[in-house]
């Protein structure tokens, strides 16, 4: 199945739900407030990455939920060239999201295998597994740029790889971390 979703302009509030299936596609979502994309389970709505491109980018929004997905074996560039920082999700400059009953695993960034979260961001992640992630350099994970707000809970963070400084979360900016395990993250858990 094919999914293009690139997702554009100022309407609120939609909703959008994805049926169970494996998708081969990713998602742009730019200038956007108070939209949610949610699947059926994380165990049966897989967006499938071709380990080029990031799987979801989501650029000068606010209000972004994401649930009930797995998304897997993301890239580290975006289409047009230029690596990314996130690999399997990528949160443009001053953009909040939610992240809710993920998997994010197989995925590779240049920073954050799974996750980058540029400056000035929000992000808030819940109940999610990230596993299997490699980063080029740093934050095999997740990393979270200075002025970002990052707040995990309920997460597990385990058998993430990265070259230099951190297996784990690559942290510049503001984090916290509640009630979550962080576990076989080569070099640091958290940096």
């Amino acid at each position: 199945l094919f999914l293009r979703l690139q997702i554009v302009g100022r309407t609120d509030g939609d909703t959008i739900q994805i049926a169970p299936g494996t998708y081969t596609e990713t998602f742009t979502i730019t200038s956007r407030s108070d939209l949610t994309i949610e699947g059926e389970s994380a165990a049966t709505t897989i967006i499938q990455g071709d380990r080029i491109f990031a799987q979801i980018l989501i650029l000068s929004s606010n209000g972004i939920t994401i649930r009930n997905l797995t998304v897997r074996d993301g890239g580290p560039f975006v289409e047009g060239g230029g690596q990314i920082e996130g690999g399997g999700i990528a949160i443009g400059v001053r953009s909040s999201v939610i992240l809710e009953n993920l998997i994010l695993t197989g995925n590779q960034g240049a920073n954050g295998g799974a996750i980058g979260l540029q400056e000035g961001g929000d992000l808030k992640i819940s109940n999610c597994l990230i596993s299997n992630n490699v980063a080029i350099n740093a934050g095999g994970a997740m990393i979270v740029r200075g002025d970002s707000t990052a707040i995990l809970e309920a997460t597990t963070v385990v058998n993430n790889h990265a070259s230099f400084e951190v297996g784990g979360v690559a942290n510049d900016g503001h984090l916290t971390v509640r009630n979550s395990i962080f576990w076989n993250n080569n070099l640091q858990q958290i940096h």
